[in-house]
């Protein structure tokens, strides 16, 4: 391998250039009177960052944020006993009535917090009947969009609609619970007694396919077995509809099916036929326009 000697001048190198690969060997002067600015920037050493006024690292060194990231958000400050939840007991596109205002959930609530009693001025459903009563209460329970109290009259449990009461008071006495009884298992109790009553009148319709859905969601707790998960079969000869069996308490209660008009139809039984029958022809006649004589 041959060897190319250069020798500096001011500004120039002028080498020797061959044919063959080459190694450049040069020579580099030492400068002692002046040194250059390279020189200069060597003998320097860096210098170490100064610390920070408190304990952690000195903002010098902290990562500085990116011009192309955004600014972190600074977290809303809440006042204190700001709400978090808020519950709208009226229904959609309605208001509350005169006859049943939306209810106001603060007595029963501070009675079940602080474990109080409860004075109540009731209305009952069945028969409007007006009744007072002092109740130890366990808690409140939302049932379907409804607000019920769960709570021990005379050591029974007993369950109170909070939008049928008609005044509510916090009592100063404590409130006198069953022991080992709990909110979820007096529940239980109750619900059952509603949930278990005997359906003895079983009834077949069918309804049309297009307010399948509608019919079932509506009806579900009136069903004799649970909903499929997938649509059911077409009976043979009826296309378009589809059999349900169902179960109510009395015809009274299954009369809800005409709700639905000509798009459910009772099967069976024959009474229920009759009886839906009857209130069909007397809804008629109130719209029969009156002929002159």
């Amino acid at each position: 391998m041959a060897v190319i000697t250069g020798i500096p001048f001011p500004g120039a190198l002028l080498p020797c250039v061959p044919q063959a690969p080459v190694q450049l060997v040069y020579w580099r002067p030492v400068f002692r009177e002046r040194p250059g600015p390279v020189r200069s920037l060597l003998r320097q050493r860096p210098r170490r960052p100064r610390p920070g006024p408190g304990p952690g690292p000195s903002p010098r060194l902290r990562p500085a944020q990116s011009h192309g990231s955004p600014a972190r958000p600074t977290p809303p400050r809440r006042r204190p006993g700001q709400r978090r939840i808020l519950i709208d007991p009226v229904r959609w596109r309605g208001t509350p009535s005169p006859d049943h205002p939306a209810p106001d959930l603060a007595p029963f609530q501070q009675a079940a917090l602080t474990d109080r009693r409860l004075r109540l001025r009731y209305r009952h459903g069945r028969d409007n009947r007006v009744g007072t009563y002092t109740v130890d209460p366990y808690g409140l329970v939302n049932k379907a969009g409804v607000w019920y109290l769960v709570a021990d009259h005379d050591g029974e449990a007993r369950l109170f609609r909070t939008d049928r009461a008609l005044s509510a008071s916090v009592l100063d006495q404590p409130a006198r619970l069953r022991d080992g009884q709990e909110l979820t298992d007096v529940w239980q109790t109750l619900r059952r007694r509603i949930d278990d009553i005997p359906a003895p009148l079983a009834v077949t319709a069918r309804v049309r396919n297009e307010i399948l859905a509608k019919f079932l969601r509506i009806h579900e707790a009136d069903l004799a077995a649970p909903a499929p998960a997938e649509s059911p079969p077409e009976p043979e000869g009826e296309p378009g509809w589809t059999k349900v069996e169902l179960r109510f308490r009395s015809l009274v209660a299954a009369e809800a099916l005409l709700a639905f008009g000509p798009d459910a139809e009772v099967l069976t039984p024959e009474d229920l036929r009759q009886a839906l029958a009857r209130k069909v022809a007397a809804t008629a006649a109130l719209y029969t326009p009156c002929q002159d004589t």
